[in-house]
């Protein structure tokens, strides 16, 4: 057996899978290709090319020449019936192509092929056979041409169809079982070829399955599988090539090849494709801790990246998706005959192209919707924010709030107008960014929706925050005003303190202080303006004290000086009105100061012996601001009338006509005496009266009276003013009487009237004291228990002499130490709530007051506050009462 019916087998499927695919379904054979042909061309040509089919050439170019008995061989069919001319005519091509044939079957006992050590056909060796047959083919095939022009005649038709073949069958008549034979040659040397091209194939296809395209892909075995793909490719189109050799033009299998070819670029692409893909799958991106603030610093590489691969991933997705429809892997795909490598590339780029294209548009799905939640996120959070901050502004000029904001508010409203528009344009970039991914939109349509809506919301916050702020600033302008008229009224108390006017610019601060109180209302309009205010307020009350501070304590001591002075000259009234300046200054510190000031024992004993002199002088005169006074002087000088015409008619020895105005002068003393017991006039002329009527009695008694006044004078109760009085009045009748003046000056020490002066011993205590006093002093510094201690031991010795210098300078000094204690000063807030407990009380809601008093009270420094325990004492009283 020749080497052609080696691979018969091999040639048989070939040729019948590609060539004569469209007989295979109906399963028609060799003879029913030539059926339409007379019956001896069918018997000839079927033979042939079952025998071509089988591989067994030398058989089948036989069968042209082969004669039986009776038929004649492929030349004579019809010849008898073909006229003299066209067997003429054909008879030189019909010798020519017999003789071809000769040297054809002679060439088949030499057409073994050399093979390379790689398996692979020698390619010149392989040339070199080719030729030989094609050589023969050709002349055949020339002379077939040559015979069909030479006219139309049935005979000539058959004749040049059973040299070329016929259209119905491939490789029919002589030159189709050369063809045969030469391409089956030419197939066996494609072979390994194509068997190695397939296992690079398998090997793509390995790693384009989807069980490996993006977990286990090897992008170097791939394109190592390309690179030799390509070298084969190359080897095979060389070696068919050689079809040229036959007159062909260019080869479906050629045309395969080429298209293979830009397939494997394709390949090489879906490679580099795989790879980004896996990277942007793969890409681990933190998202920002701070949505917000990365999108408004614009600082966002986090959204940025997601779109970028998001955009990345649809790009792959529609490169696949291009070379998944290129019109060569199409073509490929449904030629019928591929060769199976090129089958199974094309069906695993389509796979691929397949795989690649679900996941780069799932990727790029899955990133598109983490850029929308991340951005519908960032606008939830930011409408939020904004919602809070419009509610925060909304709060500084609600009317439900007392104290509002406005001044802060006008400014805040502003930065949020512009902060509101940044959040906007940040939320419409983030629109945008999702517009690129607008193919995808469903999958991502509601976190859209939310973000155009958080858009919406914080559009209508701007128009809420316009309204907001036009309320703020009629409102800061209300507070303004305020402001400014308190000012007016600060200023001029300041120009005072700065000319050291200390007490007028207190009582102007005063005023300052009372509008501000009275304007409260409308200061709440801003809370930091008002709170500006009350701080500057404060702080030149603070300013006044100190400035006063040095001043309190000489002028006290002035004052306590120049009172003794008046009182030691008689001058009651004057010394009443300069212990009532120092009252009145102390009243004003201790406003100041806010606390209580101590008690000042020095000054209490001075008032003592004023107040004693004073209401002593006041029950010996009559008023003149006394209501009934008119009345009262009526009274006495009727008294002092009907006293004068009786003592004329007295004197007359007219004694019975006297007795009438003397009684009636009586009467009138007595009416001046029910509202004046102690008057002078009244007293003086009751005893003139007595010594006109009985004088001998008159002189009688007198001593016994002086005595019996003696002893009422040390009496505790008011019968020893009215005693003090009658001496007085006794005095007034008879100043040389022996010891009266003694009697009376004992009278005012025991009564208070008057300082009893020091004596020797009294002096000595003094000083003692006074020096432990000074001693108390040095070593006390500020300590408030040993300041005391001090201050007792210095009033004891002024007790003793209250002349001692050396006291006097110690309780100054004290006093100087403890005016160093810091005033009360209220916080602005507390300031309020004491305003508000003031309100209650004054409004008869004491339990208010009463719990806006203790909150006060809970701060230690307020327990100290004179205004607050003086409002706390009279919520109290009037609650017990």
């Amino acid at each position: 057996m020749s080497w052609f019916k080696k691979y018969s087998f091999l040639l048989f499927f070939l040729i019948a899978a590609v060539n004569m695919a469209s007989s295979a379904p109906k399963k028609n054979t060799a003879r029913d290709l030539f059926k339409s042909y007379p019956q001896r061309f069918q018997e000839i040509h079927s033979a042939a090319l079952t025998d071509a089919l089988a591989a067994d050439f030398s058989s089948a170019i036989s069968q042209f020449t082969k004669t039986e008995k009776n038929k004649t061989d492929v030349f004579g069919i019809l010849q008898s019936e073909a006229s003299e001319v066209s067997v003429k005519a054909a008879a030189p091509y019909i010798e020519k192509i017999k003789s071809l044939i000769k040297d054809y079957e002679a060439l088949q006992a030499n057409l073994q092929i050399q093979k390379e050590v790689s398996g692979d056909y020698n390619i010149t060796d392989l040339t070199e056979k080719l030729k030989k047959i094609s050589s023969v083919r050709n002349q055949v095939y020339e002379a077939g041409i040559s015979v069909s022009k030479i006219d139309s005649s049935v005979y000539i038709r058959h004749l040049s169809a059973s040299i070329n073949g016929v259209p119905e069958a491939e490789y029919s008549g002589i030159c189709g079982v050369m063809d045969c034979q030469f391409d089956y040659i030419l197939k066996s040397a494609l072979n390994p070829l194509e068997k190695k091209a397939l296992d690079c194939t398998r090997n793509i296809k390995h790693n384009f399955s989807s069980e490996n395209i993006f977990t286990q892909f090897d992008s170097e075995k791939v394109t190592d599988a390309v690179s030799k793909l390509n070298v084969h490719i190359e080897q095979c189109k060389k070696i068919n090539s050689l079809s040229s050799l036959i007159k062909k033009s260019e080869t479906e299998y050629e045309k395969q090849m080429n298209m293979t070819e830009q397939l494997l670029s394709d390949v090489n692409l879906l490679s580099e494709i795989i790879q980004k893909i896996k990277a942007s799958l793969n890409l681990t991106v933190k998202k920002p801790e701070d949505i917000k603030l990365s999108l408004r610093t614009r600082n966002d590489a986090y959204s940025d990246t997601l779109v970028k691969n998001a955009e990345a991933l649809f790009t792959y997705g529609k490169t696949v998706s291009s070379i998944k429809s290129s019109q060569d892997l199409i073509t490929l795909k449904n030629l019928n005959g591929r060769t199976e490598f090129i089958s199974e590339l094309t069906d695993s780029i389509s796979s691929a192209c397949s795989e690649i294209e679900r996941i780069s548009t799932s990727g790029s799905i899955n990133l598109w919707i983490e850029t929308a939640r991340y951005y519908a996120e960032a606008a939830s959070l930011i409408t939020s924010e904004d919602e809070g901050i419009t509610a925060v502004l909304n709060s500084y000029i609600n009317e439900t709030e007392e104290t509002k904001y406005a001044g802060k508010c006008k400014t805040e409203c502003a930065n949020a107008l512009q902060s509101f528009t940044t959040d906007i344009q940040i939320l419409s970039d983030g629109i945008k960014k999702l517009n690129a991914g607008y193919g995808y939109r469903t999958n991502f349509i509601s976190e859209q929706r939310s973000i155009e809506e958080s858009i919406k919301k914080i559009s209508g916050l701007q128009e809420e925050i316009h309204t907001i702020s036009k309320t703020a600033e009629k409102k800061y302008l209300t507070a303004k005003i305020a402001e400014n008229s308190v000012t007016v009224l600060f200023d001029k108390a300041y120009e005072l303190y700065k000319k050291n006017d200390f007490i007028e610019a207190f009582n102007q601060y005063q005023k300052a202080d009372a509008l501000y109180n009275s304007l409260e209302a409308e200061l709440k309009n801003d809370g930091d303006l008002r709170n500006d205010l009350y701080q500057k307020l404060t702080k030149l009350k603070q300013d006044i004290i100190d400035g006063e501070k040095p001043l309190f304590v000489i002028q006290q001591r002035k004052y306590k000086t120049d009172a003794r002075r008046a009182y030691d000259s008689g001058n009651f009234e004057n010394a009443f009105y300069i212990l009532s300046q120092a009252e009145e200054k102390r009243r004003l510190w201790s406003k100041m100061m806010d606390y209580e000031l101590e008690s000042d024992m020095e000054l209490e004993r001075l008032k003592d012996f004023v107040n004693t002199a004073i209401a002593i002088k006041e029950g010996r005169e009559i008023s003149r601001y006394d209501s009934k006074s008119p009345e009262i002087l009526q009274n006495l000088a009727d008294a002092q009338m009907n006293f004068k015409k009786g003592e004329i008619l007295f004197k007359e020895g007219k004694k019975n006509e006297a007795v009438p105005y003397l009684e009636t002068a009586e009467e009138k003393i007595q009416l001046v005496k029910n509202f004046y017991p102690r008057n002078k006039d009244a007293g003086l002329l009751r005893l003139k009266i007595d010594q006109l009527t009985d004088k001998e009695s008159f002189d009688a008694t007198f001593p016994e009276k002086i005595e019996r006044l003696k002893a009422e004078i040390k009496s505790s109760d008011i019968s020893s003013q009215q005693a003090y009085s009658d001496l007085l009045d006794m005095y007034e009748i008879n100043p040389a009487y022996p010891g009266l003046k003694k009697i009376i000056t004992e009278a005012e020490y025991t009564l208070g009237y008057r300082q009893r002066p020091a004596n020797n011993s009294q002096i000595k205590k003094a000083s003692e004291l006074s020096q432990q006093a000074q001693k108390a002093l040095n070593e006390a510094g500020r300590d408030e228990i040993l300041l005391e201690h001090a201050r007792s031991l210095a009033n004891q010795a002024l007790a003793f002499n209250s002349d001692d210098n050396t006291a006097i300078k110690v309780l100054d000094e004290i006093a100087r130490r403890r005016g160093e204690k810091p005033a009360v000063i209220l916080s602005a807030a507390d300031e309020d709530l004491y305003q508000k407990a003031l309100k209650d009380y004054r409004d008869g809601n004491l339990a208010d007051a009463r719990i806006k008093l203790n909150r006060l009270l809970e701060n230690k420094n307020n327990s100290l506050s004179a205004k607050i325990i003086r409002l706390k004492e009279n919520v109290e009283r009037k609650l017990n009462g």
